[in-house]
C-alpha cells in the first residue's frame, strides 16, 4: 500500500495495520492524507518533533493541513542561510578565496573554520569539496536547482564492483579514489566483531567517503557535525572523532529518541482505559477514541519506532 515506504521493511506488526485498514473501508479523505503525512516523516529530519506534533494534531482534529513541503513557495527558513552559507564557504576553499574580507564569505566565518581540517590543498581534495558543495547546494536549491549525482548506488554491497556514473568518466580516477577511501569507526566503539554498538543496535563500523559524501543531507539534525567529519577525512583524518550519524545511519543518536520513545508508550494506550478521570495532554489532543484515529496513533507510533530502532 505504500505506507511504509519510509520505514525501509515491513513486518508482522505492519501487515495487522494493513489489515486493520481493509476492515475500516474506503478511507474519508482526510484520514488518507492524515496517513500520508506520517508515510512521510523523517525521525533524523531536524524539525522531526515538529511534524509528529503536527500529525498528532491532525488526527485529532481531522483536519491535516500542511505537511512536509507544504510552506509556500519562496519562504525560506532560518537554517536554510546556514546551509547556504556552508556553501559559500566550500566554494571560497576549493576556488582558493579563503580570505575572511570576501564579502561573499563574510556571513560564513564558522564554516570557513571547518575548512581549515581540509589541510594542503590538492586537486583531489578541490574535486572532493566541489562535491561535497554540489551535494549540499542541490538539496536546498541554492543558487539554482542543480541535481547532484550520486557517486555510489544505494545498498551496493561490494564497493570494488561499484561503476562510475556517467556524470564522474571524466573525473574516474579522482571518483575511484574517493570510493576506495574508507572512514574507521574509533575501535572504542565497536563490538567485538567490528560494529558499532549502540543499545543493542549493530551497525557497519566502516563507511565509504563517497558514500558518507552522498549521506550529506542539510535537513539532518547532525548535519553540521557530518559536514565537519566529512572534511576531516578529505583532509586525511579517516578514524573518525565522532560518530557519522547521517540518515538511518546512527539513528539512535538522534536527539528526539529518548522523547519519542515516551511518546509511543502514550500511543500505546491511546484507546485503552479512556474512561478514567485524567487523561495525558496527548490523549486529549487525539480526542474521542475513533477506529480511525485508533489506526492512525499505531501507524505512528509504529513509523517511529522502526525508524529509531525502539522496541515496543
Amino acid at each position: 500500500m505504500g505506507w511504509w515506504d519510509n520505514c525501509g521493511t515491513t513486518d508482522r506488526e505492519t501487515a495487522e495495520l494493513d489489515r486493520i485498514e481493509v476492515t475500516l473501508g474506503p478511507l474519508a479523505e482526510n484520514v488518507r492524507q492524515t496517513r500520508a503525512l506520517i508515510g512521510g516523516i523523517e525521525m533524523c529530519h531536524h524539525k522531526a518533533e515538529r511534524w509528529v506534533e503536527r500529525i498528532i494534531d491532525a488526527i485529532g482534529s481531522g483536519q491535516p493541513g500542511g505537511g512536509l513541503g507544504s510552506r509556500p513557495q519562496g519562504q525560506r527558513h532560518p537554517i536554510e542561510t546556514s546551509w547556504a552559507a556552508a556553501c559559500e564557504a566550500l566554494a571560497a576553499w576549493h576556488e582558493g578565496q579563503i580570505s575572511h574580507k570576501e564579502d561573499r564569505v563574510a556571513r560564513s566565518n564558522r564554516f570557513i573554520k571547518m575548512t581549515s581540517a581540509l589541510g594542503v590543498p590538492s586537486e583531489l581534495k578541490r574535486w572532493q569539496v566541489s562535491r561535497v558543495e554540489h551535494r549540499v547546494r542541490s538539496h536546498i536549491g541554492w543558487p539554482e536547482n542543480d541535481q547532484y549525482p550520486f557517486m555510489v548506488e544505494p545498498l551496493i554491497a561490494d564497493l570494488a564492483t561499484a561503476v562510475c556514473p556517467t556524470e564522474y568518466k571524466d573525473d574516474e580516477g579522482f571518483w575511484r579514489e574517493t570510493v576506495d577511501t574508507i572512514l574507521h569507526e574509533r575501535s572504542e566503539n565497536l563490538d567485538k566483531e567490528g560494529f558499532i554498538a549502540k543499545e543493542g543496535y549493530l551497525e557497519s563500523a566502516d563507511i565509504s567517503l563517497a558514500i558518507a559524501i552522498d549521506m550529506l543531507w542539510p535537513c539532518n539534525w547532525n548535519f553540521e557535525l557530518n559536514l565537519y567529519t566529512v572534511l576531516e577525512a578529505i583532509g586525511g583524518q579517516l578514524v573518525l572523532r565522532r560518530p557519522f550519524a547521517a540518515c538511518a545511519r546512527n539513528v539512535r543518536r538522534a536527539p528526539v529518541l529518548y522523547q519519542m520513545e515516551g511518546l509511543c508508550r502514550t500511543l500505546d494506550t491511546y484507546g485503552v482505559d479512556e474512561e478514567r478521570g485524567e487523561l495525558p495532554s496527548v490523549h486529549q489532543r487525539l480526542g474521542a477514541v475513533t477506529p480511525e484515529k485508533k489506526w492512525l496513533t499505531d501507524s505512528l507510533a509504529k513509523t517511529i519506532r522502526m525508524q529509531l530502532h525502539i522496541s515496543a
